[in-house]
C-alpha cells in the first residue's frame, strides 16, 4: 500500500447537520452531536499525481476499461493544483514511494510519465471507456476532448 501524504486538515459536517444550521436549530446539533469535526486527507496535488501514475500503470498493464474515470477526476483537479517547484519535488517523491510496489509499474526508472501519457493521449487509449461509461455517469458534459485538454501540459 502506497503511504497517503501529504495531507492536510479539512472540516467535514453532515448534510442533517448543515440543514439543522440553515434552519437556525442548533440545539439538535448538540442533542445528537452533529457537530463538524476535522479529519485529515491527502492533499488534491498527491491525489492528482496518483492519478497520473494510475492511468500509466494500467496502460502499461493493458488494462483499458474501467479506468477512464481518472481522465475526468484530472480535469476537474487540474484548475486547483499549483505546479510549481514543491509540486515537483512531490511528483519525485510519489514516484520513489511508489518504486516499492510491484502494481506501479509507471514509477520504475526506465519509464518517461509525459511519454506514456503523450502516448495515452493520442492512442486514445481510455477514449471507448469514457463514452461508454465515464461520460454517462458525469453530472456536467465533459466531453473525451475536453477532458484531455491539460495533458499537454
Amino acid at each position: 500500500m502506497v503511504k497517503a501524504y501529504p495531507k492536510e486538515i479539512k472540516k467535514v459536517s453532515s448534510i442533517i447537520c448543515d440543514y439543522w444550521v440553515e434552519k437556525g436549530n442548533l440545539e439538535a446539533i448538540e442533542k445528537y452531536n452533529m457537530r463538524p469535526f476535522n479529519i485529515a486527507v491527502q492533499t488534491l496535488e498527491r491525489t492528482f499525481i496518483d492519478k497520473v501514475f494510475a492511468l500509466c500503470d494500467y496502460y502499461l498493464s493493458n488494462e483499458m476499461f474501467g479506468y477512464s474515470r481518472h481522465i475526468y477526476d484530472l480535469y476537474k483537479l487540474y484548475p486547483n493544483i499549483k505546479i510549481d517547484d514543491d509540486f515537483k519535488k512531490l511528483i519525485v517523491s510519489v514516484r520513489e514511494d511508489r518504486k516499492k510496489h510491484s502494481s506501479c509499474i509507471s514509477a520504475k526508472d526506465e519509464y518517461n510519465i509525459s511519454e506514456l501519457l503523450k502516448k495515452i493521449v493520442n492512442e486514445k487509449y481510455y477514449y471507448e471507456d469514457y463514452i461508454d461509461v465515464t461520460q454517462r455517469v458525469l453530472f456536467d458534459d465533459v466531453d473525451y476532448d475536453q477532458a484531455k485538454r491539460h495533458y499537454k501540459e
